[in-house]
């Protein structure tokens, strides 16, 4: 068995493992408790021993990654723009009014 290193979940098993609370105490303590189980329950895995990194995954993630800002700016650009064109004004409500397009 592998020893457990990660603090949060020694303090949950030392918690768990202390029977000298009140139960006043334990009302107490139960939701730091139940964060305690939930982050053991959901907490991400092992690092991997290694940081070696695939050459070519690493260059084709660069050019998409600065390919997908370039597009999605673009698009935002696009989108306020023609926001800007066809906006008329606000009405009472805050609802965005339109002008008629023939």
């Amino acid at each position: 068995m592998e020893e457990e290193l990660d603090v949060l979940v020694l303090s949950l098993e030392a918690i768990e493992a202390y029977d000298g609370f009140s139960p006043r105490q334990r009302e107490q303590i139960m939701p730091y408790v139940r964060g305690l189980a939930t982050y053991k329950a959901t907490r991400p895995g092992a690092a991997l021993e290694t940081n070696v990194i695939d050459l070519e995954q690493h260059t084709i993630r660069r050019k998409l990654e600065a390919a997908i800002k370039t597009s999605r700016k673009s698009a935002l650009a696009d989108g306020l723009r023609v926001h800007q064109a066809y906006a008329y004004s606000v009405n009472e409500f805050g609802d965005v009014e339109y002008p008629d397009i023939d």
